[in-house]
């Protein structure tokens, strides 16, 4: 399963794919934002991160070759 099927399945809707970031939006937690041209990511849902949003996170880090050795 992709990082998108991940956070669909978790609720998140993708809300933009640009060059620069992708914004997954959750309407009742928050959102997750990553920026691609600085390697850095964003979660504004507080502090429970679930271990299936954990997983979505570290899946789409893999697909934009964030953990690339």
């Amino acid at each position: 399963m992709n990082a998108r099927e991940m956070f669909k399945e978790l609720g998140y809707e993708l809300k933009r794919n640009e060059p620069n970031d992708l914004v997954y939006v959750h309407y009742m937690i928050g959102i997750v934002a990553f920026y691609t041209n600085t390697y850095k990511f964003m979660n504004d849902g507080g502090f429970d991160t679930t271990i299936g949003l954990h997983q979505a996170i570290h899946q789409q880090m893999k697909e934009l070759g964030w953990l690339d050795e």
